[in-house]
């Protein structure tokens, strides 16, 4: 089983008569309050500078958070943590479609059939696969655009 916290909370039914929440935590070993908690969004002003940093990248994808703050007119400190928080989503979203879409439904023996397996699924991503966010195009389609 998964130890991610996210991967517990969703194992948590709600509203079982024969089996508590508070039991269901403490079999899995989770907190109760880390069942409870919800994080808070990101401010509208965050998200609109998170937006104008999105655009900012795309045009200039070398800057890195120095010339991006003093572009947009931000702090230096602001940029770095929305940009890493913006890199966060990128990155988890990947792991996400990588481990549901390649790893959980192959059972690779080897490290180099999974190595095998790895190199045909990125191919696939970057080459074949649609994406939502980028306007159902695949990511070699968007970048040759």
């Amino acid at each position: 089983m998964p130890d991610s916290i996210d991967f517990k909370r969703e194992c948590i039914e709600s509203g079982l008569p024969s089996l508590s929440v508070r039991r269901q935590c403490e079999l899995l070993g989770l907190n109760r309050s880390s069942w409870y908690y919800r994080p808070a969004g990101e401010s509208a002003e965050n998200l609109e500078w998170m937006r104008r940093i999105d655009e900012q990248y795309l045009k200039t994808p070398c800057y890195g958070s120095r010339k991006t703050a003093r572009e947009l007119g931000i702090s230096r400190s602001r940029a770095q943590r929305l940009m890493r928080l913006m890199d966060n989503v990128f990155v988890e979203r990947l792991w996400r479609t990588l481990k549901y879409e390649c790893i959980y439904l192959h059972d690779y023996a080897t490290v180099r059939a999974l190595e095998a397996g790895l190199a045909r699924f990125f191919l696939f991503y970057n080459e074949e696969r649609l994406h939502a966010a980028l306007d159902y195009l695949t990511p070699a389609a968007m970048y040759a655009a």
